[in-house]
Order: C-alpha cells, then sequence, then structure tokens
C-alpha cells in the first residue's frame, strides 16, 4: 500500500470512529433529556393536582366565611334586641330561671324601680 492510501485509510476509520462515538454520546444525552423532561411531566401534574386541591379548599373556606359574616351579621341586629326582650320578660315576670341565665352570661337584669303612682288629676273645688 502506498502512504496517500494508507493515510486516506486511517482517516476514514478516524472519522467512522469519531462519528460513532458522538452517534453513542448524542443518545445518551437525548435519554438523560427524555428522564428530565418524563421528570418535570411528573412534578406538573402534582402541582396541577394540589392547585386544584387548594382552590378547592379555598372555596370551602370562603363559603365557611360568608356563613360566619351572616351569623355575625344576625347577632348584631338581632342579639341585643332578644337580650333586651328576655331582661324585660325576667323583670315583670319575676322569672329567676331567666335572670339567671342572663347573669350566666354576664347580663345585669335591673329591676325597674317601682312605678310611683301617679298624682290624681287635680279637680278645682267649688268656690262656696
Amino acid at each position: 500500500m502506498r502512504l496517500p492510501a494508507l493515510l486516506s485509510f486511517v482517516g476514514a476509520v478516524i472519522g467512522a470512529l469519531l462519528c460513532l462515538v458522538l452517534s453513542i454520546w448524542l443518545f445518551a444525552a437525548s435519554s438523560t433529556v427524555q428522564a428530565f423532561q418524563a421528570d418535570l411531566q411528573h412534578r406538573q401534574t402534582d402541582l396541577q393536582t394540589e392547585q386544584t386541591q387548594f382552590q378547592s379548599k379555598q372555596q370551602i373556606l370562603q363559603a365557611k366565611q360568608q356563613l360566619l359574616n351572616t351569623a355575625q351579621a344576625v347577632s348584631e341586629k338581632v342579639g341585643p334586641a332578644v337580650i333586651a326582650d328576655l331582661q324585660t320578660l325576667a323583670v315583670q315576670n319575676k322569672n329567676d330561671k331567666i335572670k339567671n341565665l342572663l347573669a350566666k352570661y354576664g347580663v345585669k337584669v335591673e329591676e325597674a324601680p317601682a312605678a310611683a303612682p301617679k298624682p290624681a288629676a287635680s279637680t278645682p273645688k267649688p268656690n262656696p
């Protein structure tokens, strides 16, 4: 064999080996990328599931908060009137059970002072 043909052959073999090594490296790199993509897809799915659960819990919390707001509004509007009515009933009926119930929750029941008799309408005395 002649030297130029031998160099040509060695160059072709080195080129073929280089192509083989690069092909193997490309295959390994693409496999790694696919594994990373699969892991990323799995994490995205998990995140979407957690977001859905969070939104569901947030809706439940909002519904409960609305219920609490409604109850608070009712208690602020109706509560004082009910307490006042109970106080009045306790005093009018002299009901110690209602008085004790109100006292249990810190509401004082004060007996109204006995109503003073109204003075009789003065009638003018006839002059003799």
